[in-house]
């Protein structure tokens, strides 16, 4: 005998229909869910990736432009040793015609005229005592010497004494007292990294380097 027709297997049916409807709800949800929570892990994991790349690209970037400013001061400094060897080169080879044009200056009339009267002013300019012993090459002729005297006592009313001396080869020492302005080849080429300076300025404006 079937029982489909009664009532209770009619509610019962209405029932197992409901639970099944609710179950299928709730597992519907439960996927919504899953596929909800499956796509902000896999957002977040890309976030979290795309940060972590920025982070290694900036950082790949900054280690790069570190590399590239340490090359370029490694190469400024090669440059820099290279150019101070050339310069120091250059100067040694320079420094012996400088004395000798010096030396070549002071032989002739108009050379030791303009080198004693540079002399004498700046003498003027520092010495305190009127008293003034000129120290000169053996050789300076004596007629300029008489000149020079004559126009110190006009200047300083008092004439100069002078002493030759056979160890200077070109130029004069003044002394007044304690003082000397010494205007001989070695007083003049004493600062030689002053001169060295104005040489290598010199030589640069005119192209060397």
């Amino acid at each position: 005998m079937s029982s489909s027709g009664h009532p209770l297997s009619s509610r019962l049916q209405e029932l197992l229909e409901v639970v099944d409807q609710d179950r299928d709800k709730r597992c519907a949800a439960l996927m919504d869910q899953a596929d909800a929570d499956a796509d902000r892990i896999i957002r977040q994991a890309w976030q979290k990736t795309r940060v972590r790349l920025r982070h290694e690209v900036l950082r790949a970037r900054e280690e790069y432009r570190r590399h590239l400013l340490l090359e370029q001061a490694s190469n400024e400094v090669r440059r820099r040793q290279a150019r101070e060897s050339a310069d120091r080169a250059w100067l040694e080879q320079a420094w012996q015609p400088l004395q000798e044009a010096l030396a070549r200056r002071w032989q002739t009339p108009e050379g030791r005229s303009l080198w004693v009267e540079a002399l004498t002013r700046q003498a003027r300019e520092r010495l305190v005592h009127s008293d003034w012993q000129i120290q000169h090459p053996s050789d300076w002729p004596e007629a300029e010497r008489r000149l020079l005297a004559t126009r110190l006592q006009t200047e300083l009313g008092k004439a100069p004494g002078f002493l030759a001396d056979p160890a200077l080869p070109a130029g004069i020492r003044v002394r007044a007292g304690d003082t000397v302005v010494d205007g001989s080849c070695a007083g003049l080429l004493r600062d030689r990294t002053h001169i060295e300076a104005l040489l290598l300025a010199a030589a640069r404006e005119s192209g060397h380097g």
